[in-house]
């Protein structure tokens, strides 16, 4: 019996190590998800066509960067060369949404590359920070993304 419990264990150990969601010391790991279709309230049987699938996209990370940074006013997609602020490390997703990418602690800005092949940042901080995330030593932190072509 004691065999069994321990070849459980032992299993349940491995299963348990090859569920981790990312294998790096600190930084950032998340998925990014588009959000597409009609999301407007209905009524009847046949709702619009709506929903969120995984995307296979470019991630770029900036110095924490705010929309006061900028010559031009937040438009939502900023060409590459327009970025005031230095790169500091480019990744990019899986067929299934995922990434991660090795950072040092400190604040950053996370923006996906767009079709247009801009960047585009789905929200801000209460600072006008866009698409924030603060890595803090020793960690790893979940950070996702959505590149949102919903109507709403």
């Amino acid at each position: 019996m004691g065999k069994r419990i321990a070849m459980a264990l032992m299993m349940a150990a491995v299963l348990f190590s090859s569920c981790k969601k990312y294998d790096i010391a600190e930084g950032i790991y998340g998925r990014v998800v588009e959000r597409y279709g009609d999301w407007m309230p209905w009524v009847g049987s046949n709702p619009p066509d709506h929903g969120e699938r995984p995307i296979e996209c470019e991630i770029y990370v900036y110095e924490y960067t705010r929309t006061c940074d900028f010559d031009q006013p937040y438009i939502g997609n900023y060409p590459i060369s327009a970025m005031p602020k230095p790169l500091l490390g480019t990744t990019a997703t899986d067929r299934k949404g995922r990434y991660q990418i090795s950072l040092p602690p400190g604040e950053y800005s996370v923006f996906l590359l767009d079709d247009d092949g801009k960047l585009y940042a789905d929200y801000g901080d209460e600072h006008g920070g866009l698409c924030p995330v603060k890595v803090e030593a020793g960690k790893v932190c979940e950070f996702n993304l959505l590149l949102d072509h919903a109507v709403y």
